[in-house]
């Protein structure tokens, strides 16, 4: 379902011009949005579980990367990449979390403080993705 609306929106070329929309406006901030984008799609693995229902958002990212002067890959670590950082870290998912807590008869927030602790670390990491993508370009 989500699929088919997405392919109406790229047939009808409103996808584009989101995209162009987005670039013009930003003017020489193009990093910040390469870490607002993989920081959103971060958090929504890390507390909505969110994994495959992101697939269809993959090639407006796509887009929004080659639109920005980026390649492909760029355009998948943004999206991809961060929600399955985010996924695996997991502070409130409660598709892996809810589940696994409470057949272990544990609280529901146990291990919080750790799951916060990896999701720092992820975040470290895609800080230093502009860099490395600048010094690439």
């Amino acid at each position: 379902m989500v699929g088919g609306a997405f392919a109406v929106l790229d047939k009808s070329g409103i996808l584009q011009a989101g995209v162009g929309r987005l670039v013009t406006s930003l003017g020489g901030r193009k990093y910040v949005l390469l870490l607002g984008i993989t920081l959103f799609f971060m958090l929504m693995g890390s507390t909505f579980g969110i994994f495959e229902e992101i697939v269809p958002l993959v090639p407006w990212v796509i887009a929004l990367a080659n639109s920005l002067g980026w390649d492909s890959l760029v355009g998948l670590g943004m999206s991809i990449l961060a929600t399955n950082m985010g996924f695996s870290a997991a502070m409130t998912n409660q598709f892996t979390l809810g589940v696994a807590k409470k057949n272990r008869g544990l609280a529901a927030l146990f291990g919080l403080g750790m799951a916060r602790a990896d999701f720092s670390c992820d975040l470290c990491g895609v800080l230093r993705v502009p860099g490395l993508v600048r010094a690439a370009n």
